[in-house]
Formats: C-alpha cells, structure tokens, sequence
C-alpha cells in the first residue's frame, strides 16, 4: 500500500490529461478522500504544477454542497497532489452508463449543479470579476446519496481551468482552448477576452450537458475537437424532440435558448435556465396526462375498460391526484358498471329463454296466459278477437257527438237560404 503525505492511497478511480486520482484514507482521522497526483510526466513543467497549486488555492476558497470540498495540497519530494471530498458515486457519466435514465433524477442533477456554478460565479478571487469553471462536463460531476433520505446528491469538481483573471497570462496561454471541445461555448472558442467572459459562458456547457442527457446525444458531433467547434460556430444546434422524439417537446424552447451562441440570449443565470426546464417538465407531464386520459375515454367508448383503466394508472404515475383523472375514473367507472348490469341482465335473458325453450320442446302447446312465451320471442303475439261490442260503443259515441252538429248545421244552411230570398 502506497502513502502519500498522511494519505494512504487505495485504487485509482479516475485519469486525466494532467492527473490521476486515486481513493484514500487519512491515516489519523481515518475520513476516505480522493487524491489527484499531478502525473510524472508533468512534474518538470512548471505551468502544470502552477495550474495545480491554482487549482487547490481557488478550490479551497469555495464553500458549497454543491461544489467538491478542497482538503489539503500535498507536496512530497516531487510529487505535488490534491486531497479532497471523496464521492463514492463516482462520474455523472459513469452513473449514466449503469443506470435507466430518469427525467426527474437528471433535473435534480442538474439542479445542483447550476447551484454550484451560480455561487462559483458570484465569487470574486483577487479581481473584481465573476470565476468561471470552463469545464462543465459530466466527467467532472460527481454523484453520491443523501444518508438521511437516499436522494442523488451532485457536486461539481476539477477546477483547474476555473478562470482567474488575474492569473498570470503564460498560463492561460498554454492552456490554449480550455474545456472538452463538445461543451465548450462559442465566445470561448472565439478567444473573446476575459473581459467580455461572464456565468452564461459555463451555461452553455451546462446546456450541453442537459441536451445530453435528455437526448442521449451531444448537440454537435465531429470527427474531431476542430470539427466540433466549428459546428459550433456556423450552426444551430438540431431541435431535441427531433433528435430523439422520446423527448418531451417542451423541452426545445429552453435548451435552443440556453444554446444561443450570443450569451446575451442566453438566460440571466444557470438556475433560470433549469428553471425554465423544470417548467417544461412539468408541461410535459400535464400535456401526457392529458393524452392519457383522452385515450382512456377511447378505450372505455370500446368497452376495453381494463386498457382505460391501465391507461389512467399510468397518468396517476404521472401527475398523481389530478383532477381530469379522477373525473375520467369516474366516468368510466359508471360506464364499466352499467356494461356488466347489461351484460348481467343479457346473460339472464339467454338463460330464461334456454329454459323456456326446453318447456317448449316438451309441450308445445304449453299454456301462457301472462305472455312470457310471447316476450322472450318464442311465441308470435296472438291477435286479439275482434271486440263488436267496443266498436259498437265506440260508433254510438261517435253517432252521440256527430249529430247535434249535424242538426246545427242544418239550421244554419237554413236560415242562411230563407235570409237570401
């Protein structure tokens, strides 16, 4: 077992173009932590050590849950390391590869971390300018569980291109282009100056991040990092929904505005843009819910009532105790109801006539004075015998009503002709 300082270095869990970070454990506090040694290759370049020894001193000056905590600088002959807050998560990306992909644990993710980068850049190091973290990757979140509640908890790590501006100008320099070439932003890549750098350039990279991970792919691929930040430069990003159409629709707006090559169309701060998407998930929710429920009704029209039923099950997982889906529960629910009384009353019908039949099929001639024989349809209506003396009755009332009229009328004509002569 190989010691460090008062680290005792365990395996590696992580390699870097720079660096490699092993887990470890302090030997007198016993407390786990990860460990980054500056690879050997680097030692002889001082603007490798420089960057490390930056990133220790700015990384220990931040304090956030949401931001890996900075414990020590370690310097043992020629070997120079970071110890700090060990996650056993491990990588946002290596969580992603292992796990099914939830909309709602992603946003949280994401969440967090626009947390972190919000306080990063309120932050002011020996300048009057906001830091920036220029490396915002999934590679460089990592993840662990809440012990109280068992809830994804994410922090933001490696900092070592977080901008200084007042950091010597060798440095940033040899450093040429920071940041993974798919999350980079636009004004960086165009060298724009330190000056004209603020928070929303670490929010496109956030953007790109989240287009990942609600897509399954990075907005703008190439064969290689030139490629894709000329794509960058000369293109607009393809809408999500059309990337993967499992992608809630209401996720465009948001992320093509996050992915503005202009920070200034961007959002104010990286919480508004997940905001913003946290808003679409929700429109998503309701507009699915909504389907649902339409075609629960279809189903029910169909007297499939098990799919309808399945169908507002689902919107229940969705968007629990909205109120369309207990009205439509309701609606099929009566429907359900009056089908099996029919079905009931049907099947009764079947088995009446069944046996009336068999009476039948025994003794024709079986007597029915009620008429059940008649009404189950096993027997033709009988027609009544012909009633002389109703018609009869019937004749004198009309013979009754008819001849007062008569004799008016035959007074009239008269008085009408003798008037005339």
């Amino acid at each position: 077992m190989t010691t460090l300082g008062k680290y005792e270095l365990h395996e590696e869990i992580g390699r870097g173009a720079f660096a490699t970070v092993y887990r470890a454990t302090h030997t007198l506090l016993e407390r786990e932590a990860a460990v980054k040694i500056l690879d050997h290759a680097r030692l002889s370049q001082p603007l490798a050590r420089q960057r490390m020894e930056r990133e220790a001193r700015i990384a220990a000056s931040l304090k956030h849950p949401h931001l890996v905590e900075i414990f020590d600088l370690i310097q043992e002959g020629d070997t120079l390391a970071i110890a700090m807050e060990y996650l056993p998560g491990g990588s946002l990306r290596q969580w992603l590869e292992q796990h099914p992909h939830d909309t709602a644990v992603l946003l949280s993710i994401l969440e967090q971390v626009a947390q972190g980068l919000d306080y990063l850049h309120a932050q002011r190091y020996q300048s009057d300018r906001p830091l920036l973290h220029r490396d915002v990757k999934p590679e460089n979140v990592l993840l662990d569980r809440d012990p109280l509640n068992g809830q994804m908890v994410a922090k933001l790590s490696d900092f070592g291109l977080v901008l200084d501006p007042q950091s010597d100008a060798a440095l940033t320099q040899a450093q040429g282009i920071p940041g993974t070439a798919y999350y980079v932003s636009p004004e960086i890549v165009e060298g724009l100056p330190v000056e004209a750098l603020d928070g929303r350039s670490d929010q496109y990279s956030l953007a790109v991040m989240a287009y990942e991970l609600l897509t399954g792919q990075r907005p703008f691929e190439g064969k290689d990092p030139i490629a894709v930040m000329s794509k960058r430069l000369d293109e607009a990003p393809p809408r999500p929904s059309q990337v993967n159409p499992a992608t809630p629709v209401e996720f465009d707006e948001p992320l093509l505005k996050a992915l503005q090559k202009a920070p200034e169309n961007r959002y104010p701060t990286c919480g508004d843009f997940v905001r913003a998407l946290w808003e679409a998930w929700q429109a998503s929710l309701l507009r699915r819910v909504r389907e649902l429920v339409e075609e629960a009704q279809e189903a029910s029209k169909r007297e499939d009532y098990k799919a309808a039923r399945e169908l507002l099950k689902q919107a229940e997982a969705l968007v629990p105790g909205d109120p369309r889906i207990q009205q439509a529960r309701q609606s099929i629910d009566r429907r359900a109801e009056l089908a099996q009384r029919y079905q009931e009353a049907w099947q009764k019908w079947q088995t009446a006539r069944q046996k009336a039949s068999a009476v039948l099929d025994l003794a024709p001639d079986f007597p029915d004075p009620d008429g059940i024989l008649v009404t189950l349809g096993l027997r033709p209506p009988r027609k009544p015998p012909f009633d002389w003396r109703g018609a009869l009755q019937q004749i004198g009332i009309a013979i009754l009503f008819a001849a007062p009229l008569a004799l008016l009328f035959y007074i009239l004509a008269t008085l009408w002709i003798l008037n005339k002569d």
